[in-house]
């Protein structure tokens, strides 16, 4: 698995959010060598990004912009480089959340890291419950150590 960094990351965040997207994939018994774009915007990239995807002028901590609808469609033959798609964000915001939800930055950027991940595999906001039931499992996973 690759993760493509893109804008500023420090190189511990780069190697705690490779290891979170490493749980992931064993999270899910994911075997394909799968890479994705992990892009750090500014607010005026981020807001145009946003209003392109999902309609709406605002800027926002995360966009994500899967290739594929679901995990059946990313582990076929058609996906031959296993590239899933862009996970864009705006690291004021981010950090914005890190503080009010009183996680570290690094904490932050492995949930919308892990978030953004879920969408790319084909999970929406349209099953709420499901999504954020995956997202709790794993981050937990990330946050404990496992």
């Amino acid at each position: 698995m690759t993760v493509q960094f893109n804008g500023y990351f420090y190189s511990k965040e780069k190697k705690r959010l490779g290891r979170a997207a490493k749980i992931f994939l064993q999270y899910f018994k994911i075997n394909k060598d799968v890479n994705f774009n992990f892009e750090s915007l500014d607010a005026e990239e981020i807001c145009k990004q946003n209003l392109n995807a999902f309609n709406r002028d605002e800027v926002t901590d995360v966009v994500t912009l899967p290739m594929y609808r679901n995990l059946k469609d990313i582990t076929s033959k058609n996906n031959t480089d296993g590239f899933l798609g862009d996970i864009l964000i705006h690291r004021p915001q981010v950090r914005r959340n890190a503080l009010q939800y009183r996680k570290t930055m690094v904490e932050e950027l492995e949930l919308v890291l892990i978030h953004g991940m879920l969408h790319l595999f084909g999970f929406s906001h349209n099953n709420e419950s499901l999504l954020s039931k995956h997202q709790e499992k794993i981050i937990k996973r990330v946050w404990n150590g496992s």
